[in-house]
């Protein structure tokens, strides 16, 4: 007997049942494998659709978004313009606001001609004369401006207004519906007329003050709520106006108001300005002696400033990133004036130029750049060596803390410059500045022209001025500028 008949005697079961066994084992690897394979195939093919799927929705989208879906159309105003007005003459007032509310800024000025060839359009014939009223004021009552947006005191849905008025030597308040132009309550006197002129501050509660400032150099605050109260009537007693609790404390009672600055022989109060500090606004007291400013809640005097023979309102801007300076113009010689920007914290003196003051005279202006500082721009003649000898120029020069040995002269011009100012005509760009020339309200009727400038067009053609020592890439210099972009904030 061979092995394999022992083998199989011994294991009856093993060569039929084991090759069974191994063929059912075979069978169903085999059918395990070909499951497997069948559900890959599957979900490749449900991956494969889904690709397809994303990428057809993809495609939809942006064929949607190009060709279907019209594109939001983008703001757009014409870099530079000129405008002439003939037989006319112009007021030196000049704003920028979106009347249209296209997105970009529009132009205001106030002109009077006797030429209305050119004068198509009226307020009255676009419809938005929105109401006229009666005040009833005295004939000989002069009217302070601007008038003061206030709450809605007769509970109409609009914001009323308020306004001071002097007639003879009483100064008084009226209220008026904005919704109808209805005198709202009475005429309520003040007291006795010594305010040149009014400045509206915003205190550390967000209360609403005024604040009326004489010639002489006092000023007098009276809260809001108690104006509407006074003018208005009991209606009034209804509105969310509130008061500081710091102002408040420092109520003269017995005069009914707060006494912020008395009359000193520091000199004539010219400007009111809010400027912001670390936790709430202080207050800039420019006279034209000495300037300083106040803590917004205590009145206590911060700083000063020699500003003798100031020559326009000063303007806010950015030496340091972040930190408001003020610029101020100060007159010093005979035909000449000093540029300095001086520290909100602590008054001192940043920075300074001398030059020749020009005829311009007007009040220097700040752009708001992207790197947290301002250009500023002002009006004057620095006499180089190669034009001392030269009749005095009217010049708009631009500074950037950036480059403190650097004057940048944008343009020259020969026409009386009625106003000007500086504007972004679209939110954070197109950086411009605006010129009202020609005949003022002194003078005969002539071409009165209003204009508008991009700053980057004169930054490409003007003139790198540098006091500095050694030398320098003027070129560098002019296209770091040129570069530089803008805030609206």
């Amino acid at each position: 007997m061979n092995n394999k008949d022992i083998d199989e005697e011994d294991h009856p079961l093993k060569t039929s049942d084991v090759k069974a066994l191994e063929n059912n084992d075979k069978s169903g690897e085999k059918d395990l494998c070909i499951k497997k394979q069948s559900g890959l195939s599957r979900l490749s093919r449900v991956r494969t659709a889904a690709f397809f799927g994303a990428l057809f929705l993809c495609l939809t989208a942006v064929f949607a978004f190009s060709f279907i879906i019209p594109c939001p159309v983008r703001p757009f105003s014409q870099r530079t313009w000129s405008i002439q007005y003939d037989s006319a003459v112009g007021y030196a007032f000049l704003a920028t606001e979106d009347v249209n509310h296209d997105a970009v800024k529009d132009v205001l000025f106030l002109f009077k001609t006797d030429n209305t060839s050119n004068l198509n359009v009226s307020c009255a014939d676009e419809g938005n004369i929105l109401w006229e009223t009666q005040t009833g004021f005295d004939a000989t009552a002069i009217v302070k401006e601007p008038v003061l947006k206030i709450s809605d005191v007769d509970h109409d849905g609009v914001e009323d207004i308020m306004v001071f008025v002097t007639v003879g030597d009483k100064l008084q308040s009226a209220v008026f519906s904005g919704k109808s132009g209805e005198q709202i309550g009475r005429n309520w006197s003040i007291g006795t007329e010594k305010s040149s002129s009014y400045y509206v501050h915003v205190t550390n509660s967000k209360a609403l003050y005024v604040l009326f400032y004489e010639a002489g150099g006092s000023i007098a605050g009276y809260s809001v709520s108690d104006l509407c109260l006074n003018t208005a009537g009991p209606e009034s007693k209804l509105l969310s106006i509130k008061h500081d609790p710091d102002w408040q404390e420092q109520m003269n009672i017995s005069a009914g108001f707060i006494p912020i600055i008395t009359s000193t022989s520091s000199g004539k109060i010219l400007y009111l300005l809010s400027v912001p500090g670390r936790y709430y606004n202080n207050i800039l007291v420019v006279k034209s002696e000495v300037s300083e400013l106040l803590d917004g809640q205590k009145f206590r005097t911060l700083w000063s400033v020699n500003t003798t023979n100031i020559l326009s309102k000063p303007a806010l801007g950015y030496f340091k990133r972040d930190i408001l300076s003020v610029m101020m113009e100060l007159e010093t010689g005979v035909n000449t004036k000093k540029v300095i920007i001086v520290d909100s914290y602590s008054g001192a003196i940043q920075w300074e130029v001398e030059m020749n003051l020009g005829v311009a005279r007007q009040t220097p202006a700040v752009l708001n750049t992207g790197d947290h500082r301002s250009f500023f721009l002002f009006w004057g003649d620095y006499a180089t060596d190669s034009n001392r000898t030269m009749e005095p120029r009217e010049n708009l020069y631009m500074f950037h803390p950036s480059q403190l040995n650097a004057l940048f002269q944008l343009s020259n011009h020969t026409e009386n410059i009625i106003k000007f100012g500086a504007t972004l005509f679209e939110r954070s760009r197109h950086a411009c500045y605006l010129l009202l020339t020609g005949p003022n309200t002194n003078e005969k009727p002539g071409t009165l022209t209003v204009s508008k400038r991009k700053l980057k067009e004169d930054i490409s053609t003007g003139k790198v001025i540098w006091f500095g020592n050694g030398e320098v890439d003027t070129e560098e210099i002019r296209d770091n500028f040129f570069r530089m972009r803008y805030t609206s904030h």
